[in-house]
């Protein structure tokens, strides 16, 4: 299941870390090499700082997204075997729809929204100690 996860969201993160590699100023990578900085030197003190914002958003979109894994986990093994693959959305509904407690699936859900909104806001203030919120 991780594999076609990864298959899915790889291309979109990779677009994402592109667009950020091709915003580092050219001068900046060029200068560090005259200084003689080695390729990892470069990476860790120019390239990374530089594009922190763009990975940040990537792994905001990536983590919110895998929040709701639900479908792929359900059609592939119905959560099973023995409850390995079972997590909260999959608990989610069949709390629902296959023992109708429909009370406890929607607190199920509550909890799982608040969850979603400190992540998401967690994001947010990442973002905004950076000055990139508006």
């Amino acid at each position: 299941m991780v594999l076609m996860d990864v298959w899915e969201w790889t291309p979109l993160i990779a677009l994402i870390a592109l667009a950020g590699l091709s915003s580092v100023p050219l001068g900046l990578r060029e200068a560090a090499a005259l200084d003689g900085a080695s390729g990892w030197q470069s990476l860790r003190h120019i390239v990374l700082p530089s594009i922190s914002n763009v990975l940040l958003v990537a792994l905001l979109i990536r983590s919110m997204d895998a929040i709701r894994y639900f479908d792929i986990i359900w059609v592939t093994t119905n959560g099973g075997p023995a409850d390995a693959t079972k997590i909260v959305p999959v608990r989610l509904y069949e709390t629902a729809f296959r023992f109708f407690d429909l009370g406890y699936a929607a607190a199920i859900g509550l909890v799982m929204l608040a969850v979603s909104i400190v992540i998401a806001r967690a994001f947010v203030r990442m973002l905004d100690k950076k000055g990139l919120t508006r």
